[in-house]
């Protein structure tokens, strides 16, 4: 029961929804979704907050969802597009919006167990890869498997679109600069081998560092100085017109959001958690100084 409470849900769904639901008329905004696993392990013992499965069955209700609602799946250039041409009007309940799905750590649950949904209502996806674990057999990153590149290539061919997701999964912060700029190049170098074509996008592994202000300044030069233009990591939140490229937030989801909770997310009724997360990360950085 402990590990099925969820207290961001109780505040989202009773404190915030009720309170902004009637503010309808807003700038437009760009929800993109961080997946990663999809496949029916319950992860027991994982609180749901901190779990990175999304069952079947849950992710093929989400992306009905979606599509019943009139979400269009886009990736990140045709996104942040689109809130450049409309970052002056306002929308509320209309059926021209954007999403952008996201997954990390190329699984290979994800050709089997995702891109089947996704293709039959035909909608994109961008999927992150740790280039190193991608191999001509499948290799094993955290407990599963990883596609290969044959299978990457024929997502590509398929349509999916692809990013980097360092070449190691290492923590960046941890690292020397030279170690972190060595990491999104050979990451990035490899892909474009693999692709025959430009990468330009990157997806931070694990906790983004927001607290610390001057790495992730340099994070940016680095990344621009690397050959990439857009940038997800973990912070939570939607995008707007404006947002740093390199910087640019997402929404957790897996196998715990219910439609309820997945409907709210999309709507930027979760977004109060980025306070409450930069001022966490602020507490330790300072703890750690």
């Amino acid at each position: 029961m402990l590990n099925s409470f969820r207290l961001d849900r109780l505040i989202t769904l009773y404190g915030l929804v009720p309170f902004l639901s009637h503010q309808w008329a807003r700038k437009p905004f760009l929800p993109i979704l961080m997946y990663h696993s999809i496949s029916d392990d319950p992860e027991n013992g994982v609180h749901g907050y901190y779990r990175l499965n999304t069952s079947i069955a849950r992710f093929r209700e989400q992306m009905f969802w979606l599509k019943e609602h009139g979400y269009a799946t886009v990736n990140l250039a045709e996104g942040l597009k689109y809130l450049k041409i409309n970052n002056t009007n306002q929308i509320g309940s209309d059926q021209n919006r954007k999403v952008v799905l996201t997954f990390d750590d190329g699984y290979a649950d994800f050709l089997t167990n995702a891109w089947p949904i996704l293709a039959e209502l035909d909608m994109s996806a961008t999927v992150y890869l740790p280039t190193s674990f991608i191999g001509k057999q499948s290799k094993i990153f955290k407990g599963r498997k990883c596609l290969t590149w044959r299978q990457v290539l024929e997502l590509y061919d398929q349509g999916i679109f692809l990013g980097t997701h360092t070449a190691n999964h290492v923590q960046l912060h941890d690292l020397s600069w030279p170690d972190i700029e060595k990491e999104l190049l050979d990451s990035r170098r490899c892909l474009e081998n693999q692709l025959g074509h430009p990468v330009h996008e990157f997806a931070y592994p694990y906790a983004y560092p927001s607290a610390d202000h001057s790495f992730c300044k340099r994070l940016n030069t680095s990344l621009q100085s690397c050959g990439y233009q857009y940038g997800v990591n973990t912070m939570i939140g939607t995008v707007t017109y404006g947002d740093d490229n390199m910087r640019l937030k997402r929404l957790p989801v897996n196998d715990a959001d219910d439609m309820t909770f997945f409907k709210a997310k999309l709507e930027g009724m979760y977004n109060w958690l980025e306070t409450g997360q930069k001022t966490v990360k602020a507490v330790k950085n300072l703890i750690h100084f």
